[in-house]
């Protein structure tokens, strides 16, 4: 879900990335490996790092170890955000994982989303990302608005 606010800031975005307690999908590394040959992944995915992180995924040393294991869903969900908040010239950027949870949710699946999480937000400068809250991300690369990451946990 995306969608367009005002706040005192200016105007915003909103990208909102809903979970329960399934996966955010392959890691960067397992998303590259597991292309086909001729598969623009590499490239896309080498596009987004430079955005968020100032540096390929893959570079003429080898693989970034660290970026390999984050999960693509993020990358791709983050990245996104802010290309749209680029071109829709706002001020701000929430990318938010929004996480139903309910008797029925693992939590063992659930403890894996909050690592894959962690481990992305510390990527990117969050020492600690809070629960129902934001956090100010640094993008190294080109971002016009200001970068937020946060969780909202929804119980049912």
């Amino acid at each position: 879900v995306v969608a367009f606010a005002s706040s005192q800031g200016g105007r915003l975005l909103l990208s909102i990335e809903a979970k329960a307690d399934e996966s955010f999908g392959r890691s960067i590394e397992r998303e590259v490996s597991g292309a086909r040959p001729r598969s623009a992944i590499l490239d896309r995915i080498n596009e987004l790092c430079e955005l968020l992180f100032g540096r390929p995924f893959r570079s003429d040393q080898g693989d970034d170890v660290q970026i390999g294991q984050l999960k693509y869903q993020l990358l791709h969900g983050l990245a996104a955000t802010i290309l749209c908040a680029n071109r829709a010239r706002v001020s701000q950027a929430l990318f938010v994982v929004h996480e139903f949870r309910s008797d029925g949710c693992s939590q063992k699946k659930l403890a894996r989303n909050q690592h894959d999480l962690e481990a992305f937000a510390e990527t990117l400068g969050v020492a600690r990302l809070p629960e129902n809250g934001l956090a100010p991300v640094r993008v190294v690369g080109r971002s016009a608005a200001e970068v937020w990451l946060g969780k909202c946990v929804t119980p049912l």
